[in-house]
């Protein structure tokens, strides 16, 4: 733990977009430090095993949507072969179904970059456009219940985002450097 009893490293959330650290009760900071220390380490075990974009995206998204308790979680990002992917995680063996898919796709491009906050009949999707380096690497949402906290939600996404972003840069300089490598 952190100093009296405070969440350590607070200060890394001071560039979240979403909201200052002011704003966020000590139980959200601790819990989004908690998740991004729960992908982090997946990331860091998939490194390790040398698991693909796949396997990585299978073992971190059952634990965030669990970790959250939404519904599900999903990704859309380039795969080691530089083609757009979707890697999603529902609850149970049913696929995740993301209500208005077309609208969160539509506001998640590379030209809008747009946050989404939509609630429907029965649920509530976050999403938002992943960025690595500045350059779109593609989306990223959870889908909760329609009761869900919105900014609670959008926050987790963001802190999980973040973390995706460094171990999505290392995978997308690897395979250029490869794809170079075996043009010469």
């Amino acid at each position: 733990g952190g100093v009296g009893g405070r969440a350590p490293d607070v200060e890394m959330w001071h560039n979240a977009p979403m909201s200052s650290t002011a704003d966020l009760s000590e139980a959200t900071l601790r819990e989004l430090y908690e998740l991004r220390n729960v992908v982090d380490e997946l990331i860091e075990e998939g490194m390790v095993k040398r698991w693909s974009v796949s396997e990585c995206l299978g073992a971190i998204l059952p634990k965030v949507t669990e970790t959250l308790g939404v519904a599900g979680g999903f990704v859309e990002t380039y795969g080691e072969d530089l083609n757009l992917h979707l890697f999603a995680s529902g609850t149970g063996d049913r696929p995740l179904a993301i209500p208005g898919k077309t609208d969160v796709w539509a506001r998640t491009t590379e030209e809008k970059r747009e946050r989404v906050n939509a609630k429907h009949d029965q649920s509530l999707v976050v999403a938002q456009h992943l960025d690595v380096a500045g350059e779109w690497f593609g989306r990223a949402g959870l889908v909760g219940a329609p009761d869900a906290d919105p900014a609670r939600l959008a926050e987790a996404l963001n802190a999980v985002c973040e973390v995706l972003d460094n171990y999505l840069y290392s995978i997308k300089a690897m395979r250029e450097k490869h794809v170079i490598m075996m043009q010469l």
